[in-house]
């Protein structure tokens, strides 16, 4: 792979010091920065083909600039690539912070730095879980909360897992099987609290409240706006 590609990169907002923070990424969409250290953390969606249950998504944390997270040679903590695994030594390489599920397509993350749900839930990450395309039973299509620091590797606890309905007349439009009703993608922090979730419904794009008591999610606000 050659750069800037499957790089994060960064640059000033006027335009000047372009430069590459992170290497080894396949396919990030949610990052976010500790509110306490101010410490860079990201997802990874993993790559296809391997089977139903490899390899993992990520969570990575790059506390520093030039760090090289595996891809194309190294997925997960312990999976090599079976066709770029033997050129690339695995010391080159920063391991996940957490492995995730496989092909959970983990998108948007958030830290949660507000006071509305428990404290135990104070300087979570918050990821977004749009859910698998092609594996032979759906996963995903959930929030599940993961700690920062050394606690990252702890299990993941279920948060907003009420998402996926049956499977009778459905179908697959868009990469994404029709049986899952909400589709997590992304968060949005908003005052008080609260951590609006962005849910996709056949195509429209809705919010959701994420309520840890119940487990659930509840439609808040239906934009006016087609697409996904």
């Amino acid at each position: 792979v050659k750069d800037p590609f499957g790089t994060i990169t960064r640059i000033r907002p006027d335009g000047s010091g372009f430069e590459i923070f992170a290497r080894g990424v396949r396919n990030s969409v949610g990052f976010d920065w500790d509110p306490e250290t101010k410490e860079f953390w990201f997802t990874d969606n993993g790559r296809d083909w391997l089977g139903d249950d490899l390899p993992p998504d990520e969570l990575n944390h790059a506390p520093v600039k030039g760090l090289h997270f595996g891809f194309p040679y190294r997925h997960g903590k312990e999976i090599p690539d079976p066709k770029f695994g033997n050129r690339k030594r695995k010391e080159e390489f920063v391991s996940p912070a957490s492995e995730l599920g496989p092909h959970v397509a983990s998108l948007g993350m958030r830290f949660y730095t507000g006071t509305m749900f428990p404290e135990s839930y104070r300087r979570q990450i918050f990821i977004a879980e749009h859910g698998s395309w092609n594996r032979s039973t759906p996963i995903g299509y959930r929030i599940t909360p993961r700690p920062a620091g050394k606690r990252a590797t702890d299990g993941i606890r279920g948060f907003c897992g009420r998402m996926v309905v049956g499977r009778k007349g459905m179908g697959t439009p868009r990469g994404r099987p029709r049986n899952a009703r909400w589709r997590s993608s992304g968060f949005r922090r908003q005052g008080g609290g609260d951590l609006p979730d962005n849910l996709q419904e056949e195509g429209r794009r809705q919010e959701g409240l994420c309520n840890p008591g119940l487990n659930r999610c509840r439609v808040v606000h239906w934009p006016q706006r087609k697409g996904c």
